[in-house]
């Protein structure tokens, strides 16, 4: 029957409908399977890179020195270790004065804090001003045996090299940015805290370290044996200690297991489905807006499939009725063309699997000056989720006209007037809506987005479609009063009314989609665009102390410059709401977990600012904040997003730890906060006067 079936297959491909079926699935899978190529050698590239991200199969980080049992436990379990310590510096030229450690260490905590985010803030200085006498760089002790994996990459004058382990003592390896920027050289001394360390060479490649555009700060990599003599790390100092782990995978789950049990505040265990999640994050995105790109070609071709499948049904009703005159049964029937429509599928997603990975080669070839990593290449799942889409689509499209051939009775032989079956219109529409929906809820993965793009796609096919329908009436009644061609052409569209409709809604779709690709990008960024004001800062000074307001501002008067708002910053960890004890461990999201284990910037202000909404409660009376002695009883303001998320309500008293004080006060107010602004903003803002006690 197979072969019967081919050769049926091979007669039917002369006619029109199965050329059009075939290439409408050739040009769904293709474009299926080509953003499925290029987002699995992406995936595949993360996972190679992943030890070379971490430096390691495994890393326990925390904020705090970590025990020494956590050393211990992984050597007992077979693993090799070894550790680090970063934290963001000012490091100095040989001429320049070297700074107090406390202060240095206090700008850099601050310039790399900022009160919305965990990601360092850099500021680029202008070229024309020659070499910097300091810089804020990233400093990275290291310990014995670094890294773990990956490449450790040094240019020490002689060429470029693999390095293990870390500086000699009295040493270290400075990236090439940092070097620029100071005017140094290797061999040149290079201020750290309170040590002169000599540059022995320049840091190229290093493991554990942002890739690309977020390596935002130059880094610095010393001995762990000189860190305490460079006098930087001093309490408040926002480092981050990590233990890296190597192991085989048993040893490396069995510690993962045991350390979920043990992890206090401020620590987490990452491995490499952790690695970089500001990646995997824009690459999802990414991932997702094109593959919905995809599927609007895919959703364009299952219409032209479900109208050639019809067409194909009408053309076979007489070959069907001839074959049950000669015996043939329904079941026989149906085999035999369902066996023409999964040879024509198979090879429609071969082909269009083909051309997907020959476009995906294009592409990655295209964008290979932007992507550093090598992309590997794609595994076969690609090819297989194109060719199962493309079956999909023909079940969803094709298998109701297949089961109405299975309905054609053999006395059509005899009865030429007898009507198509029409007992599946209703299965035929239902199925093609399920073929669309799985395949939208298959590579969105998000039931509320697929719900969007669903409804989306119904919504302007029903208008459309009534659009369409009043057009073609319409259209019949004007060509009533035409030519002869006309007036029949027009007519022969309303007795075919409804094929008529959803060929002109899908054509309709199919310009509505080409459009919305073309004017998203620019429309997306004109859009962001538009969020940013015309007086939005260029720079942050950050870590300005009381005694300098008075400079800065002398400063800013003799350029004969506007002279900037200062807005005061107080360091606090949030620790109890109501008289409860609040710990990381009381949330379940990460958010909340990292916003509980950190501290917060604390401000005031006498009244909100113009991108700040008051939406419960109410703000501090003009005359508090402008009373002499400020507030007595302190009060805050709390922005609704972080409110919401560590689960403070209005009214509630919240308790504060600054610099190891207590500070107790009522929430008086939620504000809603215009993050697009590019303005100032805290989370927590208490009125003038009460925070004065504490050091800003």
């Amino acid at each position: 029957m197979i072969g019967l079936a081919t050769r049926l297959l091979a007669r039917d491909l002369r006619a029109g409908e199965l050329r059009l079926m075939f290439a409408s699935l050739v040009l769904a899978v293709a474009s299926f399977t080509t953003v499925a190529f290029f987002a699995d050698r992406v995936r595949l590239a993360l996972v190679q890179e992943a030890a070379q991200l971490l430096g390691a199969d495994l890393v326990v980080i925390a904020d705090h020195p970590l025990d020494a049992d956590w050393t211990d436990a992984a050597r007992a379990g077979g693993l090799a270790t070894t550790s680090t310590v970063r934290f963001p510096s000012m490091v100095t030229r040989p001429d320049a004065a070297v700074a107090d450690p406390g202060a240095t260490a206090a700008a850099a905590d601050a310039a790399a804090q900022t009160d919305g985010t965990d990601a360092p803030v850099a500021t680029a200085s202008a070229a024309a001003a020659g070499p910097a006498s300091s810089l804020l760089v990233e400093i990275k002790a290291v310990g014995d045996g670094y890294p773990l994996k990956g490449r450790l990459r040094l240019d020490d004058g002689d060429g470029v090299r693999d390095a293990h382990g870390a500086p000699a003592p009295g040493t270290v390896w400075v990236d090439a940015r940092a070097l620029v920027r100071l005017g140094l050289r290797g061999g040149d001394p290079l201020g750290v805290g309170t040590r002169t360390l000599r540059i022995a060479a320049t840091l190229v490649d290093d493991p554990d370290s942002a890739v690309g555009f977020l390596n935002v700060m130059p880094r610095v990599i010393v001995a762990q044996s000189d860190l305490a003599s460079t006098g930087l790390l001093t309490t408040g100092s926002r480092a981050t200690w990590r233990l890296m782990l190597r192991g085989d995978r048993d040893a490396l789950a069995a510690f993962r297991e045991a350390a979920a049990a043990r992890v206090a505040a401020g620590e987490r265990v990452e491995d490499v489905r952790d690695a970089r999640p500001e990646i995997r994050n824009a690459l999802e995105r990414a991932g997702r807006f094109l593959g919905l790109a995809a599927l609007l070609s895919v959703v364009l071709a299952a219409v032209a499939v479900g109208l050639a499948a019809r067409r194909w049904l009408q053309r076979h009703l007489d070959a069907v009725a001839v074959m049950r005159c000669l015996g043939a049964s329904r079941r026989t029937a149906l085999v035999l063309h369902a066996l023409q429509l999964a040879v024509l599928g198979a090879a429609a997603g071969g082909v269009g699997a083909a051309i997907g990975y020959a476009t995906q080669e294009a592409l990655a070839a295209l964008l290979a000056p932007l992507v550093e990593v090598r992309l590997p290449a794609p595994s076969p799942w690609p090819a297989v989720q194109g060719i199962a889409a493309g079956f999909v689509m023909l079940l969803g499209f094709a298998l109701p006209p297949l089961i109405d051939l299975g309905r054609v009775p053999a006395l059509r032989v005899l009865r030429r007037d007898l009507a198509p079956p029409r007992s599946s219109t209703g299965f035929a529409w239902a199925a093609g809506l399920a073929a669309i929906a799985a395949l939208v809820v298959w590579q969105t993965r998000d039931p509320k987005l697929a719900g969007i793009v669903l409804g989306g796609l119904l919504g302007a096919a029903l208008l459309g479609g009534a659009v369409a329908l009043l057009a073609v009436r319409a259209a019949a009644r004007v060509g009533a009063r035409a030519g002869f061609a006309w007036r029949f052409g027009l007519s022969n569209l309303r007795r075919r009314v409804v094929g008529s409709v959803v060929q002109i809604v899908a054509l309709a779709t199919g310009l509505l989609a080409l459009l919305l690709l073309a004017i998203t990008r620019g429309d997306l960024l004109d859009a962001w665009r538009g969020t940013v004001p015309p007086d939005a800062p260029n720079r942050f000074v950050v870590n300005i102390q009381p005694d300098q307001r008075a400079p800065v501002a002398a400063f800013f008067a003799e350029q004969q410059r506007p002279v900037p708002t200062l807005f005061p910053m107080v360091r606090a960890r949030l620790t109890a709401i109501n008289g409860r004890k609040v710990t990381s461990s009381d949330y379940s999201e990460d958010r909340a977990k990292r916003l509980v284990d950190r501290e917060f910037n604390l401000s005031w202000a006498a009244q909100p600012q113009v991108d700040n909404a008051i939406v419960q409660g109410h703000w501090w009376p003009p005359a508090q904040a402008a009373s002499p002695g400020g507030a007595s009883v302190p009060e805050f303001s709390f922005e609704t997003g972080i409110a919401e998320a560590v689960g403070v309500r209005l009214g509630d008293r919240v308790t504060w730890d600054v610099a190891g004080t207590a500070l107790d006060g009522a929430v008086t107010s939620l504000r809603k906060v215009d993050w697009n602004s590019f303005r100032v903003n805290f989370f927590v803002v208490a009125p003038p006067g009460s925070l004065d006690a504490y050091p800003a």
